[in-house]
């Protein structure tokens, strides 16, 4: 696929990856429409390894790919449920290795290379069901690494599937990670059910709210690592939210979750294993290294609410993830004494 007059998508994958030989870029797809979402195979010798790279939402026809949050079945005659429109992704790019014969070409020469799938937001998604595609193939030597995937992407039974070969990064309170259809159910009727059970005035709520807001974000407070509700069980006991002018009683109030067909094996999970990168405390002056982000293991219930918060988009982006992302090696560099 072509790219612009300039080259400029070329550029800066080249610029961001740091390849530097054209014959290591097997493919470059630039083709953006609904259910087909960029990409492009690549050699990366340092690691020994053929990397598929799927790019996230940057357009409105992959803001459709996302909105199709119909649950589909990932294969004929089975009890895998997974997200529609980002099937229809996945099952393009894999269409095109096929078609193409790419991941051919690219481990011509190259056999005993691994093989790595990944991307980020809405192409953490499709590298995920990808990766599970791809697995009866290259199973022993696949790597998927899935950062800040939606969590409405599969069921349980479809990320037990890939938990050997499939990681998928979340940072500090991300939004995107806790979106799924159950979430945004639940989320509707906690937040219609605090609003009616305040004494407040709703205008004096949305204000209130507002200037928390922005005296959040112009002091540059950063959610604390005691505030992330590191225990699931803290999270579950906590309501979405307490106005103002609520009782007691009233934040204890549970509202039932919608029935849905497909509420047995809800569309609801992260893929994979979980890795949660979460902002630390303040660091020690007298340390070596300033530590800005901890990582832990969460499992797949962790993220079956969704939790306001000022870095909710913030925490999103590539380059905040790369900065954790760093964080932590630097971490684990300094107590090991090894660099990674």
């Amino acid at each position: 696929m072509s790219d612009n007059c300039c080259w400029c998508n070329f550029s800066a994958m080249r610029l961001k990856t740091g390849v530097v030989d054209d014959d290591d870029v097997v493919f470059f797809n630039y083709q953006n429409s609904y259910g087909e979402t960029p990409y492009y195979v690549v050699r990366d010798h340092e690691r020994r390894s053929i990397v598929v790279c799927i790019r996230g939402s940057m357009s409105l026809n992959d803001a459709l790919t996302d909105f199709n949050a119909t649950p589909a079945l990932f294969e004929e005659n089975s009890e895998h449920w997974c997200h529609q429109g980002i099937l229809y992704a996945a099952r393009y790019v894999y269409q095109e290795l096929q078609t193409r014969q790419l991941l051919e070409q690219a481990f011509d020469g190259f056999e005993r290379y691994d093989l790595v799938v990944v991307g980020h937001s809405l192409g953490a998604a499709t590298a995920a069901l990808l990766s599970i595609m791809l697995a009866p193939r290259y199973e022993a030597r696949l790597k998927c690494f899935a950062y800040s995937s939606p969590s409405g992407l599969m069921s349980a039974s479809l990320t037990k599937r890939c938990t050997e070969y499939c990681l998928s990064v979340v940072v500090g309170r991300d939004i995107v990670p806790q979106l799924s259809v159950p979430n945004l159910a639940r989320f509707r009727d906690e937040m219609v059910a605090a609003v009616q059970q305040s004494t407040r005035p709703k205008y004096d709520i949305l204000a209130n709210g507002v200037r928390s807001a922005i005296t959040s974000v112009l002091t540059n407070r950063k959610t604390s690592e005691n505030e992330l509700d590191l225990e699931a069980g803290v999270r579950e006991q906590q309501p979405f939210l307490a106005l103002p002018g609520m009782s007691e009683s009233s934040t204890t109030v549970r509202m039932p979750m919608p029935t849905y067909e497909y509420e047995a094996d809800a569309v609801s999970c992260l893929p994979g294993r979980v890795l949660h990168l979460i902002n630390a405390e303040p660091p020690n002056v007298a340390t070596e290294i300033k530590k800005q982000y901890v990582a832990c293991w969460r499992d797949k219930q962790f993220f079956t609410r969704i939790m306001l918060s000022t870095e909710a988009i913030t925490e999103h982006m590539p380059d905040v993830v790369q900065n954790a992302l760093e964080d932590v090696c630097k971490d684990i560099s300094f107590k090991s004494g090894v660099h990674l």
